[in-house]
């Protein structure tokens, strides 16, 4: 417990040892297969009354199999052993979407019945189910109250199954509970190869070399993991390969080094199907040619007088009265493809880590001491797609059908924007960690540990200098304005601050860590149970930092990095009486998709002055 020879992070150790060959052939073959057709329905399936009782019990089909094999490749000296399996599952528990949709819309998708959906009857002035917005004239144009050619190509495009990408209303009531009026079947998708391969070589009674090999390839497909409806399926592509090799010499009886040279790699990226380009339906989004996702805030109308929030089943025939209290949804979102709020579409990591390291144990009477060191060099490349692509926020139904989206604003995810730069990362660090330990047996059945270690976790950078952290000591205020903003740039960028490391710390980067254990088995359990304790002090890489570009988040809160506000200090003390200065109102107008290259918004080396963190978001 709490061994030296861990450490360059806190948590858990695990150690693992793998099968190797024999003298003797010795191999293995299975397979399994389950389904649901022995399944309850789910807790949440069950309860949901909007869940058609055919659907209540989601399918699933998983298979696996696997073979292996072992056995000597020279009898005595060189052994062999390698595995195998596949596993294939298909789950539509996970692959189904329960949305929401306009309570009047229906197969009907004439420019009429959609202008009705939000007009709505029963009220003096129309829209009745929107009454926020202005009234639909039942025209696809592009005058004012005119359905947008886009909403309307939208609200009629088929899947190929013949279903409508936006399915129509089932006649349920949504709730705060089941805020859905509309089920959407899928399957999400689950592969995985996985393959071990051993090499194990006696060269002599007194060394030994191993080689191993590990591979695994994981991709799933999850066809609502981003998007309300149907054809914007996530592909994530994961795996991992690791390879290590090993000698092991007993120098003396009492005395063997070990040395060992790791590798790792390991892969994770989402990408999203593309049902239609934007350009299809008219969306210009400056040559690309993905979907740039529409996000709706409030899909089926807060203030429409059939949002009651009182289920059909608890509603008395008679009355009308509700039987229950009643629950009506607000904001009922929906969302197109990757959406404007998706943080995850079209990124990924691709991490490679390289780790020689070697140690020792010597034996001297009661003492076991132990020692040795490791380095690790990490390189973490971030790939991150998302840039050059649009994304559209839209307010409500309303709005998405006269084609209006939400500008770009600083409040909130839900915008509309043409995110440019480049994000991609790829970072780089080093970690080194040497120790030594000193295990002495004070009695047969009691062990004490005293171990001291040394960590030094290398601090980030990246290969460009695209990294940035921030220097109180740089910051300034006038008491007007941020004359600067305390930002400072890697060494190794070609916007590098003077005198700053290509890491941007300056704190110390390494560490003394003791530890201390204690193992007992009490004589009465006859070895049967050992007690153990100890204690120690770890590292922890934990520094702060981001980067010159980071996620779409640093564009669209007032934030910047590390709590530091980029806006003007609206608060302001003299003496004893503070003054308050008015903030800005956020203006909201509303656009058309058509002008989204009009809202674009270019991000290049922002000044100060402009509210922006230098560099490209």
């Amino acid at each position: 417990m709490y061994d030296a020879q861990q450490g360059s992070t806190s948590g858990a150790h695990i150690d693992m040892s793998t099968a190797s060959g024999t003298n003797n052939f010795h191999g293995s073959a299975y397979i399994h297969r389950g389904t649901n057709a022995l399944n309850a329905a789910p807790f949440f399936f069950n309860a949901d009354p909007n869940i058609p009782a055919s659907e209540k019990n989601p399918q699933l089909h998983r298979n696996v199999g696997g073979v292996t094999l072992g056995g000597p490749i020279i009898k005595d000296k060189l052994f062999a052993f390698v595995s195998y399996q596949h596993i294939h599952s298909s789950d539509q528990e996970i692959g189904l979407s329960r949305i929401t949709v306009p309570a009047g819309l229906t197969d009907d998708r004439s420019a009429a019945a959609l202008a009705a959906v939000v007009n709505g009857t029963g009220c003096s002035t129309p829209p009745c189910n929107f009454p926020s917005s202005a009234a639909i004239v039942p025209v696809v144009g592009t005058g004012p109250g005119e359905i947008s050619p886009i909403a309307f190509n939208l609200l009629n495009y088929k899947l190929p199954n013949g279903q409508f990408l936006i399915p129509s209303a089932d006649g349920q009531t949504p709730t705060v509970n089941f805020p859905e009026n509309a089920v959407v079947p899928g399957t999400a998708l689950f592969t995985a190869d996985q393959a071990v391969a051993d090499l194990d070589w006696n060269v002599s009674a007194k060394d030994t070399v191993f080689l191993k090999y590990y591979y695994q390839h994981d991709p799933t497909i999850a066809p609502y993991a981003y998007s309300s409806i149907a054809g914007f399926a996530q592909h994530l592509d994961a795996g991992s390969q690791v390879v290590s090799i090993g000698n092991t010499q007993n120098l003396r009886p009492n005395l063997s080094i070990s040395e060992t040279f790791g590798f790792i790699r390991e892969k994770v990226y989402s990408t999203v199907s593309q049902p239609f380009t934007p350009q299809q339906l008219g969306i210009n989004t400056f040559g690309s040619k993905i979907f740039p996702g529409i996000t709706i805030v409030d899909n089926f109308g807060n203030s429409a007088p059939y949002n009651t929030g009182c289920p059909v089943s608890e509603t008395d025939p008679t009355t009308g009265a509700c039987n229950i209290v009643p629950a009506p949804v607000a904001n009922a979102a929906f969302t197109f493809g990757q959406g404007a709020a998706s943080q995850g579409a079209f990124t990924g990591v691709f991490q490679n880590r390289f780790m020689p390291s070697a140690s020792a144990i010597w034996t001297l009477g009661k003492h076991t001491v132990t020692f040795g060191g490791s380095y690790a060099y990490t390189q973490l490349n971030t790939r991150d797609d998302r840039t050059n692509n649009g994304i559209i926020g839209v307010s409500d139904f309303s709005q998405f059908l006269q084609g209006l989206v939400v500008p770009y604003t600083a409040d909130g995810f839900v915008t509309t924007a043409y995110l440019q730069g480049d994000a991609n990362r790829y970072l780089r660090a080093g970690q080194t960690g040497l120790y030594v330990q000193d295990k002495y047996s004070l009695r047969s059945n009691l062990n004490v540990t005293l171990g001291l270690r040394f960590d030094w976790n290398g601090g980030f950078t990246e290969k460009s200098g695209r990294l940035y952290n921030f220097d109180p000591s740089k910051y300034s205020f006038d008491g007007q304005e941020v004359t600067s903003t305390g930002f400072i740039i890697a060494g190794n960028s070609r916007l590098a601050t003077k005198g700053v490391s290509n890491t941007t710390l300056t704190g110390r980067q390494w560490g003394i860590a003791p530890r201390i254990g204690v193992a007992w088995s009490p004589e009465i359990f006859q070895g049967k149970v050992v007690v153990r304790a100890g204690a120690g002090l770890y590292y922890d890489r934990g520094e702060l930092f981001t980067y010159l570009s980071p996620g779409f988040a640093a564009g669209v809160i007032t934030g910047g990095p590390f709590g530091v506000s980029l806006l003007r200090h609206w608060l302001l003390l003299s003496g004893l009486h503070s003054h308050v200065l008015p903030q800005p109102q956020l203006q909201q107008p509303s656009q058309s998709i058509r002008l989204l290259t009009r809202q674009s918004l270019g991000l290049g080396i922002a000044s100060p002055s402009h509210g922006k963190s230098p560099g490209h978001h």
